[in-house]
């Protein structure tokens, strides 16, 4: 029997009423709360103030969302917010099977396993199927990531393809194009093998290992570059970390890497501890070791189940 815990802030997100906007600051199991679902949980996302989890219904899959739903990135009608999860009905009736799933800070996306893209959400409503991408782009998708206002696909050959805000140049170096309004290929020009964002920074692996950073790095120096009392502002794809790397990760304002050989590094807002560094600090401006328990990372396998968001 699976089981699911669910832990910290919780706006709505965590799908329990009874507790909400207030912190979950131990794990607490979601069998009495999730419906009593006694179904595969086949996949988990979570966004800015919400989360989807794909269950495995007989037939097709079914779509339950909790949290803030006011552009309807839960993929259900009433614009409020939800505190216990709930299906979402217009998924459902599609009748598919969902292949990758995933949450930015406003907008969810899903891609199904008969090679549809669907986004909802800011920018996209209740439901909206993505034309731009062609069948054999869709057959040849690795990783779906969603990052603030961003989606990013990552193609088995490791090609990048994105969309979303550009802003902080996170997306693209060209400081005219504030938006990318629909996926293209990007134009960094090596392979990829993971990609994470923020709410305006993004880290992402090469085939090689090699980490490049890219967007704004001016607030907490969330992409590890210290130009001393002057933080370094847009960041186009610049390569930001000495080691070789398998995984990124990114929070609202700060970054983990998990290295070849297992190590943990993070910079970033550290104001309530969220690197895991054993202090606060408003924050960390260079990638810091961190070690899981009171020894070297040695147990550390993969982070490949651990979602490192907001």
């Amino acid at each position: 029997m699976q089981l699911l815990y669910v832990f910290g802030q919780n706006n709505g997100e965590l799908g329990m009423k009874e507790v909400a906007y207030s912190e979950c600051t131990s794990p607490k199991p979601m069998d009495k709360y999730f419906l009593n679902k006694k179904k595969n949980i086949k996949l988990i996302s979570k966004g800015g103030y919400h989360a989807l989890i794909v269950l495995e219904e007989e037939n097709y899959d079914v779509v339950y969302g909790s949290g803030q739903n006011s552009y309807q990135q839960l993929g259900i009608d009433d614009k409020e917010t939800i505190y216990t999860y709930t299906e979402s009905k217009v998924i459902s009736e599609l009748k598919k099977r969902i292949k990758f799933i995933g949450c930015g800070y406003s907008h969810s996306f899903i891609v199904t396993e008969d090679f549809k893209c669907y986004g909802f959400g800011l920018n996209f409503g209740i439901l909206k199927e993505i034309d731009e991408l062609n069948i054999e782009i869709i057959k040849r998708i690795k990783h779906l990531i969603c990052g603030g206002h961003h989606t990013a696909l990552i193609l088995e050959n490791g090609d990048l393809y994105i969309h979303g805000d550009n802003s902080y140049q996170e997306l693209d170096n060209d400081l005219n194009r504030k938006t990318i309004t629909k996926f293209e290929k990007s134009k960094f020009n090596q392979p990829i093998i993971d990609i994470a964002f923020g709410i305006n920074h993004g880290l992402m692996v090469t085939k090689l290992g090699e980490v490049y950073g890219c967007g704004n790095n001016s607030q907490y120096n969330q992409l590890g570059i210290d130009k001393g009392s002057i933080f370094e502002d847009n960041v186009t794809f610049e390569k930001i970390f000495p080691l070789k790397a398998q995984r990124v990760y990114c929070g609202y304002y700060h970054s983990f890497i998990l290295t070849n050989d297992f190590e943990i590094y993070g910079c970033g807002w550290n104001v309530s501890g969220e690197l895991c560094l054993g202090y606060a600090s408003n924050n960390v401006s260079t990638f810091q070791k961190i070690l899981i328990g009171n020894s070297e990372n040695s147990d550390v396998v993969s982070l490949s189940d651990v979602c490192f968001v907001w």
